[in-house]
């Protein structure tokens, strides 16, 4: 389910992303946002809910300090530790043999635009991603619009993907960073 696209441009981060809730052979439009703003902090998740709540609301971070420069240092370790250490406290279980028990994160700060997968701990750098189920789609849109407004680009992407992929749906929801 889902698809969560973002644009790192000129200093900013642009988040967009569906409310599809999907089993096999449903979706519904969920009221729950799957991007939220956290302190310093655009979150996009795509995968499983609990786990992508937790993120969205049981992550408590300490002020990010630093004013620029690379943040992947900072996000492999510090942002990792904070949220496998949250995961823990609320006795979340992520089970490397069951896909649906994960999520995949997008993460904008200061300009700076993450992919993260907290199995592993992997943190990407991106100037441009997508991640869930309709992230081909996603994937098209943001090929043929380069050069175009970065808010109307992630909204196309996700629009795609809404209108070609069983696991995604509106309404879509814009965060910029």
């Amino acid at each position: 389910m889902t698809c969560i696209v973002a644009v790192a441009h000129e200093g900013k981060v642009y988040l967009a992303g569906d409310r599809g809730a999907s089993t096999d052979d449903t979706i519904l439009p969920s009221k729950d946002r799957k991007i939220e703003r956290r302190g310093a902090f655009a979150i996009g998740y795509a995968g499983n809910y609990g786990l992508g709540q937790l993120m969205l609301h049981g992550l408590k971070m300490p002020p990010l300090r630093s004013r620029g420069g690379d943040l992947l240092p900072y996000m492999r370790t510090t942002f990792h530790r904070h949220f496998i250490t949250c995961v823990e406290r609320s006795k979340y279980k992520i089970d490397p043999a069951h896909e649906d028990t994960q999520s995949s994160f997008l993460i904008g700060v200061r300009g700076q635009l993450f992919e993260y997968e907290p199995l592993d701990g992997q943190m990407a750098v991106f100037d441009e991603t997508a991640i869930g189920a309709g992230a081909q789609f996603a994937f098209g849109v943001l090929f043929a619009t380069r050069g175009m407004n970065p808010e109307d680009r992630v909204r196309l992407a996700v629009a795609a993907a809404c209108e070609y992929s069983p696991s995604c749906c509106e309404p879509i929801d814009v965060l910029i960073t």
